[in-house]
């Protein structure tokens, strides 16, 4: 086969400007869109200048907002400023874009930014919490010049628990010392050298983000073995969440770091109980923290439209104004551009280039397969970047095939859907969901509500419902040819005995809940000689539950097309435009999991067990490092 064959093909299969015009929160986190930095420079650059001034304490903290409509690049954007400061080593970036409870905002927000930090830093499969606590050792114990990387005292630590339980104690009394303020946070260090254990780090970050919904052996254990107080005993100071974000930025700043803290996507017309949109509650959540922090970058990105009528409409609206847009003489919010043709070709053969290397073939030219001549005149409309893409994928066809006639609106628009899934799909890594209990429950909440009125296994379902309990996930409700069936679902991915047992407690009360049978989800083994292993004997053999063993082959998908329903207004697909192609590509339907959680396990072949009914092949946690 010929270069310019190969060439051909590829052009006629793949579209690389179609369903990737806009860029995902993995992409901000993760593998970064590809990015031409002369483009909104002038914007980046400011929040580059605030970074580098609190560098130099030339100012303490800054107030930064940039406004630019629909499609012009907000997002990406904040993804090139994320790649730039990832490596720096001393910011911490945090990023917010879902408000799902603006009546509790400052909740949220604390909750936020425990996760936030929660992701890893700087060192390989090191939570930012572990390098925090590893700098406060190391800054404590200068005298015997500790200066080691967290590995070595995460290793360390089950050695030195085993041999001296009060070891954490000891390591926050020498903390204490370094700053007489810390006495205001002595908990708040406890609980991130706490996330120095494997065992431990998972309540701890509980604790952090002040979330008691625990069960009661999690809760015993965070008070009578780790030494923090729960909800029931927190002083006031302690349960107030702006000053839990205010301690941890103070401990942040003494350890040489400067939070970068970004509000996006506030436009959703959302309302609180009192009548304030998104961007009204968000903005004076930014004057509060600005208010609060010792140290700090806030940045906030929005349309002009909202700055226009939402923020300059607040009361008080002056003081709220002057620290959002803190450096700015016209107390004006920095306002993004439309592309130039400079700009749209640079940002095209950046595109191209990345495409074609990816599929190892070398273009004639840096445009190809475009007529630089069209693309020019394009360019004269002062198109966004949105816009621009979607020329693109409109006008990426092989050179030869210009004139034949465009594929139908209902294929090209099934295209994009497919394309997008595919987007998000091959961007979501799944060791970021794999221990999420949650977010594994709303995929496949999701995807089993895209099946009702249809029988699956048997079971034609009726309704999802949730279940007024924090370890049960959800119910179905069916019928199985005249019988009804309600199934009690719980994903227990938990490292924490405790927790699956208090799970595995509630699944086996059907009676408490009105449940036919219950479904335990998990994709490790209960250890033996535990309650939580009896309960699943009795699941199983007494009661009609099951055991599905929850697979990352078959668990991806269903987050896939869930995370492309969240992101649906940014790719600019209707719910309908999503519901059709999941039902045409089968995705719900023939998914090996949804049938599992439905069958009826009175069916199920057992050879598959050992003879105490529990699961002989469970895939470990390697299979999703990479997924």
């Amino acid at each position: 086969m010929t270069n310019q064959t190969k060439l051909e093909n590829l052009i006629k299969n793949y579209n690389p400007f179609i369903g990737n015009h806009i860029v995902t929160n993995a992409q901000i986190w993760g593998k970064s869109f590809p990015d031409v930095p002369i483009i909104n420079a002038h914007a980046s650059n400011e929040v580059f200048k605030a970074i580098q001034q609190i560098r130099n304490q030339e100012q303490s903290k800054i107030g930064i907002t940039i406004t630019g409509e629909k499609g012009l690049g907000k997002s990406h954007l904040i993804s090139r400023i994320r790649h730039t400061v990832k490596n720096q080593g001393d910011v911490v970036f945090i990023y917010l874009n879902k408000y799902d409870n603006l009546d509790n905002i400052h909740d949220v927000f604390l909750k936020n930014v425990v996760s936030n930090i929660r992701a890893f830093g700087q060192h390989k499969n090191v939570m930012q919490w572990q390098e925090i606590a590893t700098d406060l050792i190391n800054l404590a114990n200068q005298e015997r010049n500790w200066n080691y990387p967290p590995q070595t005292y995460i290793n360390k630590m089950p050695e030195w628990l085993n041999n001296n339980r009060n070891v954490i104690n000891t390591l926050q009394n020498k903390i204490l010392h370094l700053n007489p303020s810390f006495y205001d946070s002595n908990y708040l260090i406890k609980a991130i050298l706490w996330t120095l254990s494997e065992d431990h780090k998972m309540l701890a970050n509980h604790w952090l983000g002040k979330n008691f919904n625990l069960s009661c052996q999690d809760l015993e254990i965070i008070d009578q073995e780790m030494g923090l107080p729960n909800s029931t005993n927190l002083s006031q100071t302690d349960i107030n969440p702006l000053e839990s974000v205010r301690q941890i930025f103070k401990i942040l700043s003494y350890c040489g770091k400067i939070p970068l803290i970004c509000f996006d996507e506030l436009d959703n017309i959302n309302y609180s109980q009192n009548g304030f949109t998104t961007a009204q509650i968000i903005a004076n959540l930014a004057k509060d923290l600005y208010n609060t922090i010792e140290s700090g970058v806030i940045f906030l990105t929005m349309y002009p439209e909202t700055w226009r009528d939402q923020i300059r409409s607040l009361p008080q609206t002056e003081a709220v104004v002057a620290r959002l847009v803190s450096q700015q003489i016209d107390q004006e919010p920095i306002k993004l551009n439309y592309l130039n043709y400079d700009q749209i070709k640079a940002l095209v053969a950046t595109k191209l280039k990345h495409f074609f290397d990816q599929h190892q073939q070398q273009a004639p030219s840096p445009l190809y397969p475009f007529d630089e001549r069209a693309l020019q005149e394009f360019a004269k409309s002062k198109p966004t970047m949105r816009a621009l893409f979607r020329w693109c994928a409109d006008n990426f066809k092989y050179k030869e095939s210009t004139t034949q006639p465009q594929a139908n609106t209902v294929e090209s628009q099934t295209n994009l859907v497919e394309n997008a899934f595919n987007q998000e799909l091959s961007q979501l890594k799944l060791k970021d969901y794999w221990q999420d209990n949650n977010s594994l429950a709303q995929a496949i909440s999701f995807n089993l509500k895209t099946l009702i009125n249809q029988t699956v296994e048997n079971v034609k379902i009726e309704k999802i419902e949730p279940v007024n309990d924090a370890h049960i996930n959800f119910k179905i409700v069916g019928m199985d040819n005249d019988k009804t069936v309600k199934i009690g679902v719980v994903i227990a991915q938990y490292t924490n005995g405790h927790s699956i047992n208090a799970a595995l407690n509630k699944l086996v009360n059907y009676q408490r809940y009105d449940f036919t049978r219950g479904c335990f989800i998990r994709s490790e083994r209960v250890n033996t000689n535990t309650q939580a292993h009896q309960k699943v004997r009795d699941l199983l053999h007494l009661q009609g539950g099951e055991w599905v063993l929850l697979k990352p082959e078959e668990i991806k998908p269903l987050l896939a097309i869930f995370k492309l329903w969240e992101n649906r207004e940014q790719y600019n697909l209707t719910i309908e435009e999503i519901n059709k192609f999941i039902i045409e590509k089968r995705i719900s339907i023939d998914n090996h999991l949804i049938k599992d959680i439905l069958s009826d396990p009175a069916n199920h072949d057992r050879h598959d067990h050992f003879g105490d009914g529990l699961p002989i092949s469970i895939p470990g946690n390697n299979n999703v490092q990479n997924s």
